[in-house]
């Protein structure tokens, strides 16, 4: 098999669980918007991307823990092998931005629907807005970008897994976790004073493009979420050369 081959297998794979998924999902959606609902019926429901964002991270940690151990077992290279699973991630990242795009804008326009993206970018949440740089070609690499970058990040999660085991992962990452949550507000109560903490914010605001006098600038999320998916790809190639092949 060569790696066209091998990247159309992988494809091809995650076609028939991404459909299960959304059936699954928006079939649910449907079936809450058919119920009635004492109240106002034009009442907003959204956030569905982080079911998304959850599969995602299965199909990343997959793409190492089954495809690893199958594409090493028929004899291909380490580097084809990560090509592909790189291939693959930006491939379902496309799709499920196109799908979760068009539907979401069905669901708006039938009863009313907030995704992430609307959320995050809504005029009602931002104020004034002097200019946009939205249009359907930004929203899809906005998409593509977080999506693309949830797969590389939980891709790279299972190739640290595979190097220094689990219980030493999960103790490492809850202990992390355990820190920040006491470290955090005590920085923020007793040591950063309020300008700190809002230029903090402000460049928080800019790197999802909101911070910049009531313009929108979505390529600047874009870019970020891309330059993060590049930097977990690239120590993630340097741990897949490495990586163990016992399962």
């Amino acid at each position: 098999m060569k790696l066209g081959k091998m990247i159309k297998y992988s494809c091809l794979s995650v076609l028939k669980p991404l459909a299960i998924f959304y059936i699954i999902m928006y079939g649910i959606m449907t079936i809450i918007y058919l119920m009635p609902l004492d109240g106002d019926s034009g009442s907003y429901f959204g956030g569905m991307e982080f079911s998304c964002f959850i599969y995602l991270a299965i199909v990343g940690t997959l793409g190492f823990t089954e495809d690893f151990y199958m594409f090493i077992q028929n004899g291909f290279t380490r580097k084809k092998i990560f090509l592909a699973n790189t291939v693959m991630f930006l491939f379902v990242s496309l799709i499920m931005s196109i799908i979760d795009i068009t539907i979401s804008h069905i669901f708006n326009i039938w009863k009313g629907y907030n995704s992430i993206f609307n959320t995050a970018y809504n005029s009602n949440f931002l104020g004034k807005i002097v200019s946009s740089d939205v249009n359907i070609i930004t929203k899809i690499l906005w998409y593509v970008s977080i999506y693309f970058m949830i797969c590389c990040i939980s891709y790279c999660c299972s190739l640290i897994i595979n190097r220094i085991g689990k219980k030493i992962f999960w103790i490492s990452f809850a202990i992390i976790i355990l820190l920040i949550f006491m470290i955090i507000p005590v920085l923020v109560n007793f040591v950063f004073d309020k300008s700190f903490l809002d230029n903090i914010m402000s460049f928080i605001r800019n790197i999802f493009g909101l911070g910049y006098k009531g313009k929108i600038k979505t390529i600047i999320p874009i870019l970020s979420f891309t330059t993060l998916s590049l930097c977990f790809s690239g120590i993630s190639f340097l741990l897949i050369r490495r990586a163990r092949c016992n399962r």
